[in-house]
């Protein structure tokens, strides 16, 4: 992990070795040569923290130990408790029922307690690794967890060294040019969207934070806390509707959709069209221009417009998608600006390639 990693207001350490202590027993620190009491990242979950230590195969390395914020199941079951009786209110205002504000709430929770899951994390770096080293790509990575220290409250993993993809004057001051770091990019991308179609298995919180340009040339990929499974069939409608939408296929686009329930389906030529038509006026400004010329209220007022009129609603899985999409597009113009990764041809080619091999 990079210490320029955002800090957020750390627990107290006295309540961090209590922690450590109920997971570890009388003498928590004992489990490493030497451990840092002062975080290098902090965030609402948990904490991480420098430390040295034997990893599982007994040699000395340089490890970080992300610890779990005290009494945060309790304090995540009564927030859930009220987002639900929120959404509950919410679903029965017919404006507001399609954008779904149950599901949203049960996407929330489900992704809550998969991150309050240090041992399920643990479990997810390494099959990320593993889908790395089937698919020969040694150029990213995520940390290898140390499973002789993990605990449902304490992950502990290998230290990688590196700055985040959006630290531009750093990327510059270390000499990495705008070529290089693009590449970096694309091929992690890539990787991703490998992932995702040909495994159905997808990092689902790739914001700046969690991907990093490493020291050692990789780009790594951290916090497993998030992600996301399809089957075949959602990957293969995964596949489709990025590939109409980068190619600005709003016809097909909008069959695609009705296909995987996420619009009503047409009875006519015509209601197909209108429908295609609503599609590209609201989403061509992500294919065209800077990102920081996107006006985002206009786009929400028309994806609400579609929602009325056509019964468009994205199912959950295909949000955590679209998100991750644009991260990696914001990433992508901060290296390259005049470079849109929505309508790069590259997406299409590599999304094309694992959809001929489902």
């Amino acid at each position: 992990l990079h210490d320029a990693l955002p800090i957020l207001p750390p627990e107290p350490w006295p309540l961090v070795e209590a922690t450590l202590r109920k997971a570890y027993g009388a003498a928590p620190l004992g489990k490493f040569v030497s451990i840092e009491n002062k975080p290098m990242a902090s965030a609402s979950i948990a904490q991480v923290y420098g430390a040295v230590g034997r990893d599982d195969d007994g040699a000395e390395r340089e490890l970080c130990v992300k610890v779990q914020r005290s009494g945060l199941r309790e304090l995540v079951r009564a927030d859930i408790g009220m987002l639900g009786f929120g959404a509950d209110v919410l679903q029965q205002l017919p404006r507001v029922r399609n954008a779904n504000p149950r599901g949203v709430v049960q996407q929330f929770e489900d992704n809550i307690y998969e991150e309050l899951d240090f041992l399920g994390e643990a479990a997810r770096m390494d099959e990320w690794n593993r889908i790395m080293r089937e698919l020969k790509r040694s150029d990213v990575c995520a940390p290898r967890p140390v499973h002789h220290l993990c605990t449902q409250e304490v992950l502990v993993m290998e230290r990688l060294h590196g700055i985040r993809v959006d630290d531009i004057a750093e990327i510059r001051r270390r000499g990495i040019t705008q070529e290089q770091a693009e590449g970096k990019l694309i091929d992690g991308m890539h990787a991703w969207f490998q992932c995702l179609i040909r495994y159905g298995f997808f990092h689902g919180d790739v914001h700046a934070g969690n991907l990093m340009l490493l020291d050692d040339g990789r780009l790594g990929f951290l916090d497993f806390g998030i992600i996301g499974r399809l089957d075949e069939t959602r990957r293969r409608q995964v596949a489709s509707y990025i590939l109409a939408f980068a190619s600005r296929d709003f016809a097909q686009l909008s069959r695609v959709m009705a296909t995987m329930g996420a619009a009503t389906a047409k009875k006519t030529d015509a209601e197909w069209q209108a429908f295609a038509a609503d599609l590209e006026d609201a989403f061509a400004p992500f294919l065209a221009g800077g990102i920081a010329d996107i006006d985002y209220g206009a786009i929400i007022t028309k994806m609400i417009r579609n929602s009325a009129r056509h019964g468009t609603r994205l199912p959950d899985d295909f949000v955590l998608i679209l998100r991750q999409l644009l991260y990696f597009d914001r990433y992508a113009r901060l290296l390259a600006p005049s470079l849109n990764l929505l309508g790069d041809p590259r997406l299409l080619l590599t999304i094309g390639a694992e959809l001929a091999m489902l």
